[in-house]
């Protein structure tokens, strides 16, 4: 009876490690594919021609926007908070907390959410599939300073937010990428 006991404890310790860890892998393979898909977002944004698509204008809406490809299918025409040279920058410096919306965010940032929709990780389907749920806010800020002869330089800041269940639970990851673009970066 001792024996049967103990190789119960055994067995309970173990199935929990089992499931922590299958869950800690989860979230690890669902931040990778976040950032993945961020970094394949700001790579495609070095690329882009620095006076008209970094942002372009869309005068049909008066605004500016990114299009950038998610796969051969698939355009995000990303909608952007642009500053020009001569006005205050509106991109935050820090990473803003994940509870910050934006329609909560400070009238500084002005920031535009973009949604992206569930972008699925795997060819499981029905309620075993995990999708990735993944916000942008991007900030396009012309900085030159003439007194350094610095001209034609924008810096891009891209906050974004994924969310992912864990388990029973709803997690909230928010992280922030900032480069610099010039018009002589190609």
């Amino acid at each position: 009876m001792c024996s049967l006991f103990i190789l119960c404890l055994f067995m309970l310790g173990f199935i929990t490690t089992m499931i922590q860890s299958r869950r800690i892998t989860e979230a690890s393979v669902l931040q990778s594919a976040a950032t993945s898909t961020v970094y394949g977002l700001l790579e495609q944004m070095k690329g882009m021609d620095f006076a008209s698509q970094i942002p372009a204008y869309d005068s049909a809406t008066s605004s500016y926007t990114i299009t950038l490809r998610q796969d051969q299918d698939t355009d995000f025409i990303i909608p952007v908070r642009y500053t020009t040279s001569g006005n205050t920058p509106k991109a935050p410096t820090t990473c803003p907390d994940p509870t910050i919306t934006a329609a909560t965010a400070t009238t500084n940032w002005g920031a535009i959410d973009y949604n992206t929709g569930d972008i699925t990780l795997s060819t499981v389907t029905g309620t075993t599939s995990q999708k990735l749920k993944l916000t942008i806010w991007i900030w396009v800020d012309e900085i030159p300073d003439l007194a350094k002869d610095v001209s034609d330089i924008k810096r891009v800041t891209v906050v974004y937010t994924y969310i992912f269940n864990d388990g029973s639970s709803t997690k909230t990851v928010r992280d922030m990428e900032v480069f610099l673009r010039t018009n002589y970066d190609l």
